[in-house]
C-alpha cells in the first residue's frame, strides 16, 4: 500500500488491484490509455490545442496546462484544474473523430532544480518497479535533439509493461535544459502505447 500511495502523490495509479501488464491499467489525472477525450475537454478545446496540428503525423500532442502554471497565461493551451502536474500533452490518432488516447504524459516542473527532479526520479522509479513482476526496464541518458549544443541532457528510466509490446511503455524521466534555451528542468511521467512509439522511432532514427 505505501508504493501505491507513493505513486498516487504524482497522480499515477492501477485501476486495479492486480499486477499491471497493460497500460490501459494505468491513470494519469483521471485519463487513461483507450479513453476519449472527448470525455473530458470539447472537440473546440482540443483543435484549438493541437501542438502537431500542422505537421504530417499519425499522432499529434494536445497541449494541456495547469490553469495555476505561470505558463498557461504564456502558451495557448487547454486550461484545466489538473490535482498533480503542472502540464499534460495527450497522444490522439490525427483526424480521428472519436479522440481516443494513445498516450499521456505528465510534467512537473523543477525550476532550475534537476537535483530534486532526479531524486523524485529515483524514487518514483522504485515505487512503480514494486508494482510489476519480472519486468524489462532500462536506464540511460541522452543530449536532447532540440538543443545543437548538446548540453540539454534527458535522463531517463524506462520499463516494459507488457512483454508482448514492441517498445518500452513506461517512461520517467528528468529534463535538464541548458541556459541557453530557458526551458523550464521538469520530470515527465509517460505511458505510451506501441504505435506512438513507433511513429517517434521512425522520425528519430531516420
Amino acid at each position: 500500500m505505501k508504493k501505491l500511495l507513493g505513486i498516487l502523490v504524482l497522480g499515477l495509479f492501477l485501476t486495479t488491484s492486480s499486477w499491471a501488464n497493460d497500460i490501459r491499467d494505468f491513470q494519469i489525472e483521471g485519463m487513461s490509455i483507450g479513453d476519449s477525450l472527448l470525455d473530458y475537454f470539447s472537440k473546440k478545446e482540443i483543435d484549438n490545442n493541437n501542438l502537431d496540428l500542422n505537421l504530417d503525423r499519425k499522432f499529434q500532442r494536445i497541449l494541456i496546462l495547469n490553469r495555476k502554471n505561470i505558463l498557461s497565461e504564456k502558451y495557448e493551451s487547454i486550461k484545466a484544474d489538473l490535482q498533480t502536474y503542472d502540464g499534460m500533452h495527450i497522444f490522439i490518432k490525427a483526424k480521428d473523430n472519436n479522440y481516443i488516447i494513445y498516450g499521456i504524459e505528465g510534467m512537473l516542473d523543477f525550476e532550475k532544480n534537476i537535483s530534486d527532479c532526479r531524486i523524485k526520479q529515483n524514487d518514483i522509479l522504485n515505487e512503480v518497479s514494486g508494482l510489476f513482476k519480472d519486468i524489462k526496464k532500462k536506464s540511460d541518458s541522452f543530449p536532447h535533439s532540440k538543443d545543437k549544443t548538446g548540453k540539454s541532457i534527458v535522463y531517463r528510466d524506462v520499463i516494459m509493461i507488457n512483454p508482448n509490446a514492441k517498445y518500452y511503455e513506461l517512461e520517467i524521466a528528468c529534463y535538464d535544459w541548458s541556459e541557453k534555451l530557458k526551458a523550464i528542468d521538469h520530470f515527465r511521467i509517460s505511458i505510451i502505447t506501441d504505435q506512438v512509439n513507433e511513429m517517434y522511432n521512425k522520425i528519430y532514427n531516420n
